[in-house]
């Protein structure tokens, strides 16, 4: 892996995210990142429990991080 990566990574706190709806509050990569890593789990949970699948809802999360 590069540095820059981690570099990112670090960084994603401080990078205001242009969303493509307007906003009251300033969403940041980081904040968009956990929420689509929650969104992302609890719908392999919802798919495992109500649709009967097989998703692995941590390794879903994971993926969702580094989208």
């Amino acid at each position: 892996m590069s540095y820059s990566f981690f570099a990112l990574l670090f960084r994603q706190k401080y990078i205001k995210r242009w969303g493509l709806m307007r906003s009251v509050t300033p969403e940041t990569l980081s904040d968009h990142t956990t929420e689509v890593a929650f969104v992302a789990h609890a719908l392999a949970n919802i798919g495992n429990k109500v649709y009967n699948k097989s998703y692995d809802p941590d390794r879903t999360a994971v993926l969702a991080l580094f989208h």
